[in-house]
């Protein structure tokens, strides 16, 4: 009777100050790799979807995230 919603991602980070060439260039190779058919029948295979984001929407995932972290951690506190 309860939803419940499970993820998981592979984030890859890269120094601060990075070059915006550099970033450019790094992000565009890491799509074009999940973008390959292989990678994705791999993925499926072991049961994950592909879904490449670009690092300004991780950058908003993980400000999106903070705060449901802070309130589940509250949460798991007020358990012990």
């Amino acid at each position: 009777g309860y939803e419940v919603v499970s993820t998981q991602q592979r984030l890859i980070f890269a120094p601060a100050g990075l070059p915006a060439e550099a970033k450019q260039r790094l992000e565009d190779g890491l799509r074009s790799i999940y973008a390959k058919p292989d990678v994705i029948e791999r993925h499926a295979k072991a049961g994950f979807d592909v879904k490449f984001i670009g690092s300004d929407d991780v950058t908003r995932l993980i400000r999106d995230f903070v705060p449901r972290a802070e309130r589940l951690l509250k949460l798991a506190r007020s358990l012990e």
